[in-house]
């Protein structure tokens, strides 16, 4: 008796953890995982192998491996937008073939490496704007061609490979814009194919007889590199250099193409520029181009070599945040010498604590568990020896409601072989979550002849029987509270209808569409209680639970469901 107790008592704490607990701390419910603004430093481990959206925008995380997307195959969207990221490894899309919709936007990014290795993938959409981006490798989108956008603005992309945009036949819009274009001889290849599809022209900032121009607008016979010289020749070896005289990163051109795609024939690289080849007849074939030296903000301005002062880049933005959220306030500028930034709130200045964290060059303020205490303005001051800047914006605090149901399920009586419609219409701040439960077991969103409208407000029993007889509740829910309508559904046997024998219900297993079990998760801070089956349900009985405090106890006929099953067993061995 006693190990009999202790089995149904395991079974229901397990059951109930795997049900009710989102182990990441986020909100995780119908495959869509949660975790916006929770100070991940990293990718966090155990998402539900089952996951298809996951948002991880507004954390810090700084890197992003193949095996951080490891047993996520039906991944379809990852937003990974205003983190730190620095480095994503090569092929990730190997790992999650399904997504279509990847943003890594507003990070740190300096490098595209390819995304995928052999197969092709989903991919559609690609968001990598506000980054540091400089390099893209020529296979980034190979393995893409189902891609419609990619967005690469406000980087620091002077140029693009030649074979960016091979078997992309899908691509509709491409964004450049606010990038240092080196409007040179490597963009002929690229100018026509982008011609229609770029959101808008983006704009030359070299070579100086171009700057300012819109790329579209120049003539190809006036996108040219620079003459290719010879330095030296001796034993069969030439030596050439670019004949260009600000010293940078030098990229070699054969017959108009990157010469490590184009060029068959024997060569070597040297660090101080020059090149070295062992045909002297193909030397006119070469051309040469120069990668300038870019600011890393996300406008631009030529520096000379006088000082001048500070110049905002990205000023704070006036936003409005619900309790408990992680703000994040940007702000960056230019200047010579470099200016120092400092932060206030209400014209106090903010040191780096635990409440208010911030970069180490100040570029961003994050204020962690936001409160009504933490709703004012805040500035940005940047300071150098030649002037002083400010900035201000306002932070406000989003009003928040508890669920409130304007029009909850009616009771009905109705004959065995109805099709029955209950509805649930609720209204919070945010928008509640509403879930459908009968006699306590919650009801999928498609499961057996029950069927729950795509909003949530509507659940439709078609083909009653005798044993869809009971109480049915919908629960609005949401970080504030919840609230919870019941309504009673009677059926009228028709004797016409055959049912099966008490003997043969008790020796068979139920039909799969009475069994139910709960699917929705929420997390620890904000997890809505759980109906309780009532003995007296009556007509629009509304119980309202706000502010959670603790996780919820399984419905009470969690515990009563398990029992009979165990019974049902023992006596079927019987």
């Amino acid at each position: 008796m006693w190990l009999h107790t202790i089995t149904v008592l395991l079974l229901v704490q397990l059951f109930a953890v795997d049900v009710y607990g989102c182990s990441l701390g986020c909100v995780c419910r119908l495959k869509r995982v949660e975790c916006r603004r929770r100070m991940f430093h990293r990718f966090p481990q155990g998402v539900p192998a089952d996951t298809i959206y996951l948002d991880l925008r507004d954390n810090l995380i700084r890197h992003i491996s193949r095996s951080d997307l490891r047993g996520l195959p039906h991944l379809q969207t990852l937003l990974l937008s205003n983190n730190c990221i620095q480095h994503i490894e090569e092929n990730i899309l190997d790992l999650i073939p399904k997504l279509r919709r990847l943003s890594l936007s507003r990070n740190f990014l300096k490098w595209l490496p390819k995304l995928s290795s052999v197969n092709p993938n989903s991919l559609t959409h690609f968001d990598a704007h506000s980054n540091r981006i400089e390099l893209i490798d020529a296979a980034t989108f190979r393995k893409s061609s189902e891609i419609h956008s990619i967005n690469l603005a406000a980087n620091k992309i002077q140029t693009l490979p030649d074979c960016t945009f091979a078997n992309l036949p899908h691509l509709r819009i491409m964004h450049l814009e606010e990038n240092p274009l080196n409007c040179d001889c490597r963009w002929r290849v690229q100018i026509d194919y982008l011609r229609d599809r770029v959101s808008e022209s983006p704009i030359c900032f070299n070579p100086k007889s171009l700057r300012d121009k819109f790329l579209m607008d120049v003539p190809n016979e006036q996108l040219k590199c620079h003459q290719v010289e010879v330095l030296s020749k001796q034993q069969g070896n030439t030596i050439l250099y670019c004949n260009h005289r600000i010293i940078n990163r030098v990229a070699w051109l054969y017959k108009g193409l990157d010469m490590k795609q184009s060029y068959s024939g024997d060569y070597e690289l040297f660090l101080n520029g020059t090149m070295r080849i062992d045909d002297p007849d193909e030397i006119r074939h070469f051309e040469c181009a120069i990668d300038h030296s870019v600011l890393p903000q996300r406008k631009r301005r030529q520096l000379h070599t006088s000082s001048f002062e500070p110049q905002f880049t990205l000023r704070p933005q006036n936003r409005a945040y619900r309790e408990g959220d992680v703000v994040r306030v940007d702000c960056e500028v230019i200047g010579k010498p470099r200016p120092k930034i400092k932060w206030y709130f209400n014209k106090v200045e903010l040191r780096p604590s635990s409440k208010h964290e911030m970069n180490f060059e100040r570029t961003n303020l994050i204020i962690r568990a936001f409160t009504d205490r933490d709703v004012g303005e805040y500035s940005c001051v940047a300071e150098n020896i030649v002037g002083r800047i400010e900035a201000s914006a306002s932070i406000e605090l989003i009003a928040s409601s508890p669920p409130v149901i304007a029009e909850g399920p009616e009771s009905q009586t109705v004959d065995e072989g109805a099709t029955v419609h209950f509805k649930c219409k609720a209204k919070a701040q945010p928008r509640p979550a509403i879930t459908w439960f009968f006699e306590g077991s919650e009801i999928s969103m498609l499961r057996g002849h029950f069927h729950v409208s795509d909003d949530e407000s509507e659940l439709t029993v078609s083909r009653v029987t005798k044993q869809d007889d009971g109480t049915y509740s919908c629960m609005a829910g949401n970080a504030v509270g919840s609230m919870l309508a019941d309504a009673r559904l009677t059926v009228i046997p028709n004797p016409q209808i055959s049912r099966p024998t008490h003997h043969q219900q008790l020796s068979r297993p139920s039909p799969p569409q009475q069994s139910f079990r709960p699917t929705h998760h929420y997390p620890q801070s904000s997890r809505p209680s759980h109906p309780q089956q009532s003995s007296h349900p009556t007509h629009h009985q509304h119980r309202q639970h706000q502010q959670y405090q603790s996780p919820p106890n399984p419905p009470a006929s969690y515990g009563q469901s398990i029992t009979n099953s165990i019974t049902d067993d023992i006596i079927r061995d019987a």
